[in-house]
């Protein structure tokens, strides 16, 4: 099993720009790459998915994906500015 199968993730664009960096400076390693994998990510966002019959229970049939989307993040907003 390889490092990246460890994290059980992909890298991201941005990972695998500095690990192709740090291959073509002979400089990479196990250690490195997991360091990469495993770095901090201040701009990253948490990705999760809402069973669409969660979902259904709080919007009508037609309403867009996107308005859906609008109202979830606004309401996780306000749900972490109280909480912290």
């Amino acid at each position: 099993m390889n490092v990246i199968e460890l994290e059980d993730r992909a890298p991201s664009h941005a990972e695998a720009a500095k690990i192709r960096e740090l291959y073509n400076e002979g400089q990479l390693d196990e250690a490195a790459i997991i360091s990469i994998m495993r770095a901090e990510k201040p701009h990253k966002q948490a990705h999760f998915k809402l069973p669409q019959e969660k979902i259904s229970r709080f919007f009508a049939a037609d309403t867009p994906a996107k308005i859906i989307t609008q109202t979830i993040i606004k309401a996780l907003e306000l749900w972490q500015s109280k909480n912290q």
